[in-house]
């Protein structure tokens, strides 16, 4: 490997390789191409990818001083929101932003003699529903991180039904734990537009219900793009 031969027996030799692969400049490059593609643009700036590879050579590769010193670059904040966040993700943040907690996920029900957890699997259902079933990645590299191949002719159907499948869960007799408006200003804080709020708010007003109005919040711009 890289023309070096290593001593190393079993699991050792195994590091030592990764540890000599995660020293070439190619690694620090493409980790930080990828950084930047994931968080900011499909079409990385090569500036904002040379920043990077260069943080993570002098860091050893520590992830997290990349991410937040991304973080705190004007580009990233300044890069219009066009992107569309993936199911896993976006899932995560509906349960999270309805206040869904582990035990609610993993709370187990009898059924017909038989403990399963149910919400658990209808909420791993509807992930494969939208084509990013749990492990389901044919290739090693994983799922595509490029906007193309989630954005498509079919996805805001399949989003909706995504949205409204889960939002069951944010609801109690009919109401939320949270007001949607409430969900909304907290989560979105600085990002959400006049229209969206006007929306959210005149629904509440409508007395519709809340499980359609986490539905509307759910595939609202602000929520499902990033």
């Amino acid at each position: 490997m890289l023309g070096v031969t290593y001593s190393q027996t079993g699991m050792d030799q195994g590091i030592a390789v990764l540890d000599a692969l995660a020293k070439q400049p190619a690694t620090a490059q493409h980790i930080a191409y990828k950084m930047v593609r994931h968080f900011v643009a499909d079409e990385p700036q090569p500036e904002l990818v040379a920043y990077l590879a260069r943080l993570f050579r002098l860091t050893g590769g520590n992830l997290q001083v990349m991410a937040k010193a991304l973080i705190c670059l004007p580009q990233f904040w300044n890069e219009p929101m066009v992107r569309l966040i993936q199911p896993l993700p976006w899932q995560m943040s509906m349960i999270r932003g309805m206040g869904m907690s582990k035990e609610t996920i993993l709370f187990r029900e009898n059924v017909n003699g038989i403990l399963i957890y149910k919400t658990e699997q209808v909420l791993r259902w509807v992930l494969g529903h939208q084509s990013q079933t749990m492990w389901g990645s044919i290739t090693p590299d994983g799922f595509s991180d490029e906007n193309y191949f989630w954005m498509n002719a079919n996805s805001v159907r399949i989003r909706k039904d995504a949205a409204a499948f889960v939002a069951n869960y944010g609801v109690v007799n009919g109401k939320a734990a949270r007001p949607p408006t409430t969900i909304a200003a907290d989560l979105l804080s600085g990002f959400l537009s006049d229209a969206t709020a006007s929306t959210l708010a005149d629904m509440e007003k409508k007395k519709i219900a809340d499980r359609n109005v986490l539905v509307m919040l759910f595939v609202s711009p602000e929520y499902i793009l990033r």
